[in-house]
């Protein structure tokens, strides 16, 4: 079934729960929004592998954080994976928003790619680069043409769907573009030159699992199965790769070791890099967050900072006392 019509499925499905969730019926299940991205895949292996009960945790595919975003604004989602700078923008007028995992690093996933004759970060003057008008593709953009000395007023703004930039690319509408994986090693493949990557900015873009404050309470239970599930998926892939790798791959319409390459870009993170992240008198991922505030809120014109130590609830990684 084709992604876009597969999409459309799923927003009546999760239209359908809304309504369910007024009737005073039975808790519905845990609706969870993920996009199409390598280290989003492992919550499908778990599903896959019996990990999760489906009964209670719903994994719902979106094409574009847009998407995503609209459907999580409006209540249709319970939870949802995204980067720090959506949390931060989402942050800003809802202060109940909380941060329960981290899922990943981008290390050379996400990427600014030109054509033949872009091929440096300065030939962007006055070229046209395609980005999706969200906040990571903002926030990318900026990072790219801080390395190169360049301003916004340098380069012809060209909005493109993320999941739109390979065809962009190939019939030559734009110069560069922002993109990330799987779509990254696409327009590579076609020829594009990488002129800026998430690797030039290590630990800048950060992937986390987040939710309401009173969805946690809630639903406290499928978000620990989630998570469980998770780590458990994560640990298979760690073990045996290619078995994994198979499972997920198919999903992307990739093959096995194109979607394993995809990972080379994308550090996943384990219960202790999440322990450091987001439990502990100072959490790791604070001082994440605030970095990236001091770029987002310039791009977003966001007037006040929210409170960085209440976004993060870490009870899910707390050590065990003794």
């Amino acid at each position: 079934m084709p992604r876009t019509i597969r999409g459309f499925s799923l927003l009546l499905t999760v239209a359908v729960l809304v309504l369910a969730s007024g009737c005073g019926a039975e808790k519905p299940p845990l609706r969870v929004g993920l996009l199409i991205w390598p280290a989003y895949e492992l919550p499908y292996l778990a599903q896959a592998r019996g990990l999760l009960d489906t009964r209670s945790i719903q994994l719902v595919e979106f094409n574009s954080p847009a998407e995503v975003l609209r459907a999580y604004n409006s209540g249709g989602l319970d939870a949802i994976a995204v980067t720090i700078d959506y949390l931060l923008q989402i942050s800003a007028s809802d202060p109940q928003q909380r941060a329960i995992m981290a899922i990943n690093y981008s290390r050379g996933a996400d990427g600014l790619l030109g054509n033949a004759e872009t091929n440096s970060l300065q030939a962007l003057r006055g070229k046209r680069v395609g980005i999706e008008r969200s906040v990571l593709g903002g926030f990318m953009l900026k990072r790219a043409l801080d390395h190169a000395g360049l301003t916004q007023a340098d380069v012809s703004i060209v909005s493109v769907d993320v999941q739109d930039s390979v065809i962009a690319f190939e019939q030559a509408r734009v110069d560069a573009v922002v993109t990330y994986e799987p779509y990254r090693s696409q327009i590579l493949a076609q020829g594009g030159h990488e002129l800026f990557s998430s690797r030039d900015i290590p630990g800048e873009i950060i992937d986390v699992l987040i939710t309401r404050r009173q969805t946690l309470e809630r639903y406290e239970t499928e978000l620990a199965a989630l998570i469980e599930g998770w780590l458990a998926a994560l640990a298979e892939l760690e073990q045996n790769p290619l078995p994994a790798a198979q499972i997920m791959a198919s999903r992307e319409n990739v093959s096995a070791e194109d979607f394993l390459a995809s990972l080379d870009g994308i550090q996943l993170l384990d219960a202790a890099e999440n322990r450091r992240l987001l439990t502990g008198p100072a959490p790791a991922m604070v001082d994440a967050m605030r970095r990236q505030f001091a770029v987002l809120g310039e791009l977003m014109d966001i007037a006040s900072a929210p409170d960085f130590d209440s976004i993060i609830d870490g009870r899910f990684f707390a050590e065990t006392p003794p």
